[in-house]
Formats: C-alpha cells, sequence, structure tokens
C-alpha cells in the first residue's frame, strides 16, 4: 500500500514540474485552403517581458503538394520597433517524406528563426502571411504560433 501511494505521489509531483510556460494558438483555414489575401493574426498576451523563442506551426493534410511553404512573421505592440522575419517552412524533406507528425493530418512546428526575439510584456499581435507563388494553397488545415519563454541562465554558463 506505501509503495501505491509513493507512487501516485510521485506521478504527482513529476507533472507538476512541466513547463507551462508556452503560449500556443492556432487558426482554422476555410475549406482548408490559405489564400494570399488571408493574414491569419493572433492577439496574445505576454505575461513578462525577455526573450522568446518562436515556433509557426502548420498542419496540413496529404493534399498539400509543394515540399515547403513561405511564411513572413510580423510581431508588433504598443512599444517601439516592429519585428518580421521571412521564414521557409519543410513540409517534405528531400526523400519525399513529411517532415510532419501525424497520420492523415500532419503538424509541423518549426522555429522562425535561431536566435529569439525579444517582447515587451502586454499585448503582442502577430501576423502570418502566406508568401508563395501560388494565390491559394490546398491541404493546409490550420496555422498557429508558439512561444517559449527563455530560462534567465542563473549560473550564467556560456558568458564570458
Amino acid at each position: 500500500m506505501k509503495n501505491r501511494v509513493f507512487t501516485i505521489l510521485l506521478f504527482l509531483l513529476l507533472g507538476a514540474c512541466r513547463s507551462h510556460d508556452t503560449i500556443g494558438h492556432y487558426r482554422g483555414m476555410p475549406e482548408e485552403t490559405w489564400d494570399r489575401q488571408n493574414t491569419v493574426t493572433f492577439e496574445m498576451q505576454i505575461p513578462d517581458s525577455g526573450a522568446y523563442n518562436l515556433n509557426i506551426c502548420i498542419r496540413h493534410t496529404t493534399d498539400y503538394v509543394w515540399t515547403d511553404l513561405w511564411c513572413i512573421v510580423k510581431a508588433y505592440s504598443q512599444a517601439p520597433g516592429r519585428w518580421q522575419d521571412t521564414v521557409d517552412v519543410r513540409i517534405a524533406l528531400p526523400d519525399g517524406q513529411w517532415a510532419g507528425q501525424g497520420g492523415g493530418l500532419k503538424t509541423v512546428k518549426q522555429p522562425v528563426n535561431k536566435n529569439p526575439i525579444t517582447l515587451p510584456s502586454g499585448k503582442v499581435i502577430f501576423e502570418i502571411i502566406q508568401a508563395m507563388d501560388q494565390k491559394q494553397l490546398l491541404g493546409i488545415e490550420n496555422v498557429g504560433i508558439e512561444l517559449k519563454p527563455i530560462a534567465e541562465d542563473k549560473y550564467n554558463y556560456g558568458k564570458k
């Protein structure tokens, strides 16, 4: 009986250690088609100013016929300055295999850039625009964004 109680407590404690700081949202595409004129907008409440890893998330069906998806990602807030980057989302690998996870619906999550972005606390608006030559992209089910705060290095590792 004691082992059972200990095991249950251990699972509860381990579950409490997971990071809940990641902020993420998805938007559905009408009829699984992303039109170039359809800018995907997210209004997010950033709890703390600082550095964040930014991922773009694409859910697509096997009807998507290209190996990549070029997007323009923008961020702006009431603070001075705006941020913008262009990202090439890898949908398929060079050998033709899907890069994403899942069965009929594949999910690709890719960093927007190598370096974190600095965001102010408060309301930040993100825009994602498809920048492909095709006006309409069939097979795109959802477009999303994910932010994860960079933990401060309390031991100053890697600093000179």
